[in-house]
């Protein structure tokens, strides 16, 4: 479903009073590819300030490429300008990492959820106000929400507003930019267990980035591993990788994994290498020699 090559976003750094100049460049994302089969989820992870949040908004073409292709179902978004790239990001929606600052708060709930409905010209007349209260009994809130606003709610009623409103463009894929980090513990699962839900009903494909491997390993969304972003410093998880259905692969400066098929109960590989880790021990990440070969043997 999705293909990206060579992902590449460089933002300039400039020097100059009165005429700006190019002196060089931050690199925040270099070189990433990944792939993501229907239905699946691909987790991202690694540390903050690293690359994560820019490649998902690089793949939605909110922050320009430097270099690198961005193929979804066929079509290059990366090429895309105006009108033909408005109309492929509906199929393509995000989930942004702070539920408050992405949601207008001038807006009402009803506002927010109407707005994709409209723009996209998915329903009309009555319709669109029963397919918005559809969304709403999908995330769990109330019809009393809708003439309310986003200060009105707590952080996981906010994240619930903005997975409706990715929902009310019925997209494929989703790309949740850690969507529970700014919730309390006690609602992180609530939330995860929503978007689990939700990839069961609708047959969604998640692109699930994070900057630990806890989202990643929960059960319920099919997410077999966490794959290490490949910027910035060597990072993975150390919770153990579950199992669930194929996903894809990653691959980058820093880490190279295989695409694999977890259909059954275990597997073994050689290719589990990530800068200076190394996958043992039931999916476990721990330091290894820099000389020494990582091997997998997962099994649930």
């Amino acid at each position: 479903m999705l293909e990206v090559s060579g992902l590449t976003v460089y933002f300039p750094i400039t020097k100059g009073v009165l005429f700006d100049r190019v002196v060089g460049a931050i690199r925040a994302v270099d070189g990433v590819d990944l792939d993501i089969a229907n239905g699946a989820t691909l987790g991202l992870v690694g540390e903050s300030g690293c690359g994560k949040s820019t490649v998902g908004k690089a793949i939605l073409r909110l922050l320009p490429i430097t270099a690198g292709t961005v193929r979804f179902d066929g079509v290059e978004l990366s090429a895309l300008e105006g009108e033909q790239l408005r109309e492929e990001r509906r199929h393509v929606q995000m989930i942004f990492q702070d539920p408050y600052a992405s949601l207008n708060p001038r807006q009402s709930v009803e506002s927010i959820i109407t707005e994709p409905i409209r723009t996209h010209q998915l329903r009309t007349g009555a319709a669109v106000g029963i397919r918005v209260r559809e969304l709403l009994d999908s995330v769990g809130l109330p019809h009393t929400a809708l003439r309310r606003y986003p200060h009105e709610f707590s952080g996981g009623q906010r994240q619930r507003i903005g997975i409706a409103r990715a929902l009310a463009a019925e997209p494929d894929l989703i790309i949740a930019d850690e969507p529970v980090s700014a919730l309390d513990v006690s609602i992180q699962a609530q939330v995860i267990n929503l978007l689990a839900d939700l990839q069961e009903q609708l047959g969604l494909t998640y692109l699930l980035i994070s900057h630990s491997g806890g989202a990643g390993s929960t059960p319920g969304v099919s997410t077999p591993r966490s794959c290490v972003s490949a910027i910035g410093p060597s990072y993975a998880p150390s919770s153990r990788i579950m199992l669930s259905s194929w996903v894809g692969s990653v691959s980058g400066p820093q880490v190279s994994w295989p695409v694999i098929n977890s259909s059954s109960s275990s597997y073994s590989s050689t290719a589990g290498n990530c800068g200076n880790w190394a996958a043992i021990d039931s999916g476990a990440w721990k330091r290894k020699p820099a000389s020494a070969s990582a091997s997998i043997a997962m099994s649930l």
